[in-house]
């Protein structure tokens, strides 16, 4: 009887290992993305992720096979819609209609050039086959009106243009370009090629007398909405005793009139700020100095300056409206839509990297010794482990946090929500997440899971 009894348990644990294991199986082969949307795994080149894996470029179906791969070391410049939206994602859930703009580094194959192509989800072709050559876009409301490859200029719809040989400006109903006089001095002409503002009008307009100025006259480098011109020129700030040239750039924000805005506010830089990732974030402009002076920003949703709460010298942009407070070493996290600060951390590090998640969550990315890595998630302080050598970031709505060792190899991967709240933590390799779907990569396999699967 006992020998039986033994037998029917032995048999009954072994019918729920199988189930389990059927269990899991059949997970996986139900694992389906939402309809009409494919996984897109690649990083962007202009974000130093530390990732050893970063040069990899794939894209799966909606069950998680690879419908698309490039080994070679390839980046995404941009993701776009068939109605030319263009997405600004360059990991995660995108939908199967869409286009990569897709471009390689320079190291590829020891060569100097670079190559770029388009790459169609929905046909799984080549659009444009990689050939030499860098993409430039030019967009309007956030979606392609056209763009270059090399030498070789498209409209959105991929049919060839020819290049223009001047940059035309539309804004406000009025359109500007560059032209020279006869002296070879810049100016900013209308459609109609009559002057519309040169330096010497720009200067009487706004009683702007203090050197440095342009020498070379005035040129408009770009518009923002439909608001504001970015106007400027070039100095020579060399001095007698130096032989060598060095020209400085000089930027200056104006209304659509040449009226020019914030006089005293930083001169050498005005473009839409960049993130802690490297993308532009638009509703924001940076207001640069290259004489070490803090950068200063303008909400252009508001129309209000970002002004630096009283106790802070500095401040940087990270994302979402979220920046870093610095004074010396100690650093805080400032929200501008609200005026409200986070979490106060002090860091005795000069060589490091720091990442914000939300108000009460950041990382550490140390260059100064592994020992000095940090990962702060809602306020508590994540105990990493001893033979943690770097933290790895991997950008997106729901960033990854991956902790490795010496060997390069991933020990432990968090994903966050957009807040900074804790989604999931393992021990697997995760590439990349996006709401509940993340990318896991076992040695050259990958699939997508799903948090609590």
């Amino acid at each position: 009887m006992r020998g039986i009894l033994k037998t029917a348990g032995f048999l009954l644990i072994l019918w729920f290992l199988l189930r389990s294991i059927s269990g899991i199986e059949e997970g996986k082969e139900e694992l389906e993305l939402p309809e009409g949307m494919v996984y897109l795994y690649s990083q962007k080149e202009e974000f130093d992720s530390q990732l050893s894996e970063a040069d990899h470029l794939a894209v799966f179906d909606g069950k998680g096979s690879p419908i698309f791969e490039m080994e070679a070391p390839a980046y995404i410049e941009n993701v776009m819609l068939p109605e030319g939206t263009l997405l600004g994602k360059w990991t995660g859930l995108i939908p199967s209609d869409a286009l990569l703009f897709i471009t390689t580094p320079y190291r590829l194959s020891g060569s100097k050039e670079r190559e770029a192509g388009v790459w169609d989800t929905a046909t799984r072709s080549w659009i444009l086959e990689m050939e030499a050559g860098m993409f430039s876009f030019r967009e309007e409301a956030g979606k392609l009106s056209s763009f270059a490859r090399g030498a070789e200029s498209y409209d959105a719809g991929f049919h060839p243009i020819q290049k223009e040989e001047q940059d035309f400006f539309e804004i406000g109903g009025q359109t500007f370009y560059n032209a020279s006089d006869a002296l070879g001095k810049n100016y900013i002409a209308r459609a109609d090629d009559s002057c519309f503002l040169n330096l010497e009008d720009f200067l009487l307009k706004n009683g702007l007398m203090e050197a440095p100025l342009p020498q070379d006259g005035l040129e408009l480098f770009q518009t923002i909405g439909e608001q504001y011109l970015i106007v400027g020129g070039s100095y020579n700030d060399s001095t007698i005793l130096d032989d060598t040239s060095t020209y400085r750039e000089l930027r200056y924000l104006s209304d659509v009139n040449g009226n020019l805005l914030y006089q005293n506010w930083n001169r050498s830089g005005i473009g839409y700020a960049r993130d802690q990732y490297g993308n532009l974030d638009k509703r924001y402009l940076e207001f640069s100095d290259d004489g070490g002076k803090p950068s200063q920003f303008l909400d252009l949703e508001t129309g209000e300056e970002i002004t630096v709460p009283e106790g802070w010298s500095d401040l940087q942009y990270k994302k979402d409206g979220l920046f870093l407070l610095e004074n010396q070493q100690d650093y805080c996290i400032y929200d501008a839509s609200d005026h409200s600060q986070g979490l106060s951390f002090r860091t005795k590090l000069f060589r490091d990297r720091i990442f914000l998640f939300g108000k009460r969550s950041y990382a550490i990315q140390s260059r100064s010794g592994a020992q000095y890595n940090q990962l702060v998630l809602e306020r508590r302080e994540v105990d990493l482990g001893t033979d943690t050598e770097f933290l790895a970031i991997i950008p997106g709505e729901n960033p990854v946090i991956l902790e490795g060792g010496q060997d390069g190899a991933c020990t432990v991967s968090y994903i966050l929500d957009a807040e900074g709240k804790l989604l999931y933590q393992g021990d697997g390799n995760v590439r990349g997440a996006d709401g509940p779907y993340y990318l896991e990569q076992d040695g050259t396999e990958y699939r997508i899971s799903m948090n609590g699967e």
